[in-house]
């Protein structure tokens, strides 16, 4: 699958590894950015796989739209059975993640290749 979406505020590529999606997001997920990750997000409900990996080593902002869009994309993925991870979370997406919990419901790494290496088990 090939995608590849760019704003103001977030650019969007997806890329997939042995079976696993990784999307690379870039920039800020805000409510301004809020219908096209929704839309990336969405394609998802279409496709199996063994995990989706948000790449998030560029993304120095999130706000709580952000959050629910990360929400409904595990809920995408848990209903069929399937993993998302998180990989590199910079300062505040990391902060914010321990603050709410959401480090305790989807595994977060600190590099691609853990998360990578955790779908293949």
């Amino acid at each position: 699958m090939n995608i590849r979406n760019d704003n103001d505020n977030i650019k969007i590529t997806v890329e997939e590894t042995d079976g696993v999606f990784v999307i690379n997001l870039e920039g800020c997920i805000t409510v301004d950015s809020y219908n096209q990750t929704l839309n990336c997000f969405q394609k998802f409900e279409e496709f199996s796989t063994a995990g989706v990996v948000l790449n998030m080593n560029k993304v120095s902002f999130i706000d709580s739209s952000g959050i629910g869009l990360i929400i409904y994309l595990h809920r995408i993925l848990f209903d069929k059975n399937q993993k998302l991870l998180i990989a590199n979370l910079q300062q505040q997406p990391q902060e914010l993640f321990s603050l709410l919990q959401i480090d305790k419901v989807v595994d977060c790494f600190e590099s691609l290749e853990k998360a990578l290496k955790s779908v293949a088990g």
